[in-house]
């Protein structure tokens, strides 16, 4: 069975793909022209076409085909997948994808339902003196209202199935479209699933409707917000409300705003943010999170001020921490949301709006007074909710900037600060994610150091090293220790990488091979092999004191639950990775 990724690798280069974006010249055996995804003067964006992929050592952007062409569209794989199989004209097994089965005219089908949709829910808001109504009170201009397609769904069981059926789509297509549920006693027939609702439709990146949110006119109606369900075109999980509207903006501000509804979010669009999203039908999550990282470094989160907002908030912290992403977030006062303060004292939410809060302003400002955080019980508490999250900070000097602000804040010592912070223990997952991550970095930039320069490979089987890999990469290291030591060894990584397990990060370590290349290629040969051996005392050093930790927390708890032969084994083990220290 044909793997269809590798199929429109093997007909379609990294460098065909890419002259389409940019205007490249030949570098030795790389090409090299001006980035697509930042402005520059000179070139640092390199495309490889032995590895298969490109890169820009300025914005530290690229990737294989599919990453290259998700980035420079601004689309997720499964649109890339696409686009590239109908490029080099193949065709989609839905079998052996993650697409769903249903085929593209049937999506087309339901994309032609939303439409009709859209058209009949704008037609009824025209009629609707209640509904224009409300959307006047909240200051939504008509224009805003065009922009973003608004409507209503009128106050009626069959008024939209019954225009949609008689403009010929069936049943199916409108319940599977997500505008109509199947009636409780007759499977066959169906009733609206959106009444008495304003109705926002969802854009995907090619300006089609996909999805509603509708907001509920009256209390009675409930859900306050009813959202389209999951289907073949929509998915809530990976869809963010607006961004269609603000992409260009976002990527033209270097910042995007994200806050919680659709009602914040055109009320922020009127007051001139146009780079504004909003999150719908669901939290906001790590994957919304990569995806506005593509458009941008910068994200300021707009939540609302009451107990709700605050937490949501709050929620993203660690993740926004675990990507080193420049977040700032915007405290607003008790119960106002952006809608509301922008409308009341636009001027207050203009001045909150420049305050420039990182994520410990936001807790301070957030969940404690000045009045109160100097005090014992409060500032326990405080330390409490930060330290565990400074401790996940990647760069010590990120840290030591938090430390000096806790400092100030609590009218404490740093030093006092700095030993809390050595005492604290996060939590096991994020424990291990820290490391886990760093050793990974340095198990595979060591990996591909010594694969670029194949008169190291030797070092491939250091026993010292091998055994303190995990055990994967113990296999991998004897693999390419075996490839580059053959004859038959080329400078095409593909065949290499075509040998390794299938969790392999491929496309990180191509990556690395490209950098290595681009940042080693004026080294002396003795510069080389100085080179070479502080790469082989650092991943030593490193996965060692990653052993050790883990050996030490593992004898604690044999410790504790009195385990004298695991006790034993492992202070054998602590004497053993000591030996090899030394």
């Amino acid at each position: 069975m044909i793997d269809p990724v590798l199929e429109i690798k093997s007909r379609l280069s990294i460098e065909d793909l890419v002259k389409d974006y940019v205007q490249l010249k030949r570098a030795g055996r790389n090409l090299k022209g001006l980035c697509p995804f930042h402005e520059e003067k000179t070139p640092s964006f390199m495309v490889s076409p032995d590895k298969g992929i490109a890169y820009c050592f300025g914005c530290h952007k690229g990737g294989d085909i599919f990453k290259f062409y998700m980035e420079a569209e601004h689309i997720e794989f499964n649109e890339a997948l696409h686009d590239l199989a109908d490029r080099v004209g193949i065709q989609i097994d839905y079998k052996v994808t993650t697409l769903s089965p249903i085929n593209q005219q049937q999506k087309q089908q339901l994309k032609a339902v939303l439409k009709k949709t859209t058209e009949f829910f704008q037609e009824q808001l025209k009629e609707s003196a209640t509904a224009q109504q409300y959307l006047k009170e909240r200051d939504v201009s008509p224009e805003i209202q065009a922009q973003f397609a608004l409507g209503y769904a009128p106050d009626s069981w069959e008024k939209l199935t019954t225009y949609l059926k008689k403009s010929g789509f069936s049943i199916k297509d409108l319940i599977t479209a997500g505008v109509a549920i199947p009636h409780e006693n007759n499977k066959q027939e169906c009733h609206d699933k959106f009444r008495d609702r304003i109705i926002f439709p969802f854009f995907n990146d090619r300006s089609e409707i996909i999805g509603f949110t509708g907001r509920a006119l009256t209390n009675d109606n409930q859900p306050k917000y009813l959202n389209s369900p999951d289907s073949p075109v929509f998915h809530k999980s990976s869809f963010i409300y607006g961004l269609y509207q603000a992409k260009s903006t976002i990527k033209k501000a270097s910042n995007v705003l994200v806050v919680e509804g659709q009602i914040d979010c055109l009320s922020c669009v009127q007051h001139g943010l146009l780079n504004t999203v909003a999150v719908s039908g669901t939290a906001f999550t790590s994957k919304h999170l990569d995806m506005l990282r593509r458009l941008t470094e910068k994200i300021t989160f707009i939540f609302d001020g009451d107990q709700a907002g605050n937490n949501a908030a709050l929620r993203i912290i660690p993740e926004v921490i675990a990507k080193d992403v420049a977040a700032n977030f915007v405290v607003l006062p008790v119960d106002k949301d952006p809608d509301s303060l922008i409308r009341e004292n636009s001027d207050q939410f203009a001045f909150l709006m420049n305050e420039n809060s990182d994520w410990l302003d936001f807790i301070y400002r957030a969940f404690f007074t000045s009045g109160t955080i100097k005090e014992d019980g409060e500032a326990k508490r405080f330390l409490q909710m930060t330290i565990p999250l400074i401790k996940r900070m990647p760069h010590p000097i990120d840290q030591e900037s938090m430390v000096k602000k806790i400092a100030k804040y609590l009218g404490k010592s740093e030093h006092l600060i700095y030993r809390t912070l050595e005492k604290t223990r996060i939590s096991h997952e994020a424990a291990a994610l820290v490391p886990e991550r760093k050793k990974q970095d340095i198990i595979l930039f060591t990996l591909a150091f010594l694969c670029h320069f194949p008169q190291f490979c030797d070092h491939l089987i250091d026993r010292n090293i091998q055994e303190l890999l995990p055990e994967m990469y113990q296999d991998i290291y004897r693999i390419a220790y075996q490839y580059y030591s053959s004859p038959r060894a080329s400078s095409d990584v593909s065949d290499l990488l075509r040998q390794f397990s299938d969790g392999f990060p491929q496309d990180d370590f191509s990556l690395l091979l490209l950098q290595i290349e681009e940042h080693y290629g004026e080294y002396t040969a003795t510069r080389l092999v100085e080179e070479k051996e502080i790469i082989l005392k650092r991943i030593k050093r490193e996965l060692l004191k990653v052993q050790m930790v883990q050996v030490k927390e593992q004898l604690k708890i044999a410790k504790e639950n009195n385990d004298k032969p695991k006790e034993k084994e492992l202070l054998a083990k602590s004497i053993h990775l000591l030996q090899i220290q030394i």
